[in-house]
């Protein structure tokens, strides 16, 4: 697995947890902003989970790059405020203040 944080605090955090789970040998934490991770890696993934603050990152920004890093039939998955816009071909669910968006690339 690889985890994608850009606040220091936080990846200690998330370091600190993957090894009390024991799966630090088998994950990997980058230092990057999930936009920059998206543009670069040269990975691809079947599954892409996006947990951008809030106000900071529309879907429409960070859809496109997930596509590029999703292997055929993978799926694009990003928590977003209830409220946030998303295209007809998104699966969308709300919980309280929070969607939940799903997007698969075609096989």
């Amino acid at each position: 697995m690889t985890f994608v944080e850009e606040d220091p605090a936080v990846r200690v955090v998330l370091e600190r947890n993957l090894a009390r789970v024991a799966a630090g040998d088998r994950s990997r934490v980058v230092a990057l902003g999930v936009e920059s991770f998206l543009e670069t890696t040269p990975q691809t993934f079947d599954v892409v989970l996006a947990d951008p603050p809030y106000h900071g990152t529309p879907w429409h920004d960070l859809q496109p790059s997930a596509a590029r890093v999703l292997a055929p039939g993978g799926v694009f998955m990003m928590e977003l405020t209830a409220g946030a816009p998303l295209p007809d071909d998104v699966d969308a669910r709300v919980h309280g203040g929070t969607k939940v968006a799903l997007w698969r690339l075609p096989a």
